[in-house]
């Protein structure tokens, strides 16, 4: 009774906080013409990159020649259920990451930045990636951001993804930014969602995971793990390190 008490309170404070700040300059529509919020720049440019139409081709122009491409690129997204550790199916993915983390980054699709990664989704309670580090010029580490979003259907509308950074000894390494979303990146940064068959239409936050690490030089194993997996099929994922 007492969460429902606290759940019921925030609710009031958040919705009197929106009456406070005006409910319609946080619409879509009306954002960018609404000089009173900004959006922290890291957050902007992650939304951009999550925003983008996988339909839509760029136009890219080389020399005198003109060609097109894709605005993303597609990943396969790992599970670890099933692999085989000294001929047993392990029963924990740490172990199978602590045991075979040489043989795994081998087959691993791997995460790249500065882009708009289409990653598959298996099915899996949590999936994998690779990714590997490299900092700046002149330092041995670096600050990495991890920002995540999902196709959006009927099914997922209320979906979100934690992201982690693992070792080779399946170590998590602790994330350094906070769970919290200002409120003007969640407006800045919204979908409008019409749900196909039912008329329904909704306007969701796009960002769905932000998550920051300090990495050393190396391979790491990403895991995402989805709050809810109905209906999930397409993570969208862009990577950015800070020079």
């Amino acid at each position: 009774m007492k969460k429902i008490t606290h759940i019921l309170i925030a609710g009031i404070f958040l919705f009197a906080l929106l009456r406070i700040l005006g409910c319609e300059s946080l619409l879509p529509e009306d954002y960018k013409e609404d000089n009173t919020i900004t959006v922290p720049e890291l957050d902007e440019i992650a939304c951009g990159y999550l925003s983008r139409d996988p339909a839509v081709l760029d136009t890219i122009i080389v020399g005198t020649d003109t060609t097109t491409a894709l605005r993303y690129k597609a990943l396969d997204a790992t599970r670890l259920d099933g692999i085989l550790v000294s001929g047993v199916i392990a029963d924990s993915d740490s172990v199978i990451i602590d045991t075979q983390f040489d043989s795994l980054v081998t087959v691993m699709d791997t995460l790249i930045s500065d882009t708009t990664l289409l990653i598959s989704y298996p099915g899996d309670a949590t999936c994998y990636l690779l990714y590997e580090y490299i900092p700046p010029a002149g330092q041995t580490s670096g600050t990495v951001h991890f920002y995540s979003s999902i196709i959006f259907n009927a099914e997922n509308l209320h979906s979100y993804i934690k992201t982690e950074i693992l070792t080779r000894k399946a170590a998590a390494i602790t994330t350094t930014s906070i769970s919290q979303m200002d409120l003007e990146t969640i407006a800045g940064c919204s979908e409008f969602v019409e749900i196909a068959g039912t008329g329904e239409q909704y306007v969701v936050p796009k960002i769905r995971g932000r998550n920051s690490f300090i990495l050393q030089q190396g391979a790491y194993l990403v895991r995402f793990t989805p709050t809810e997996t109905s209906g999930l099929e397409t993570l969208v994922v862009t990577v950015i390190e800070e020079q």
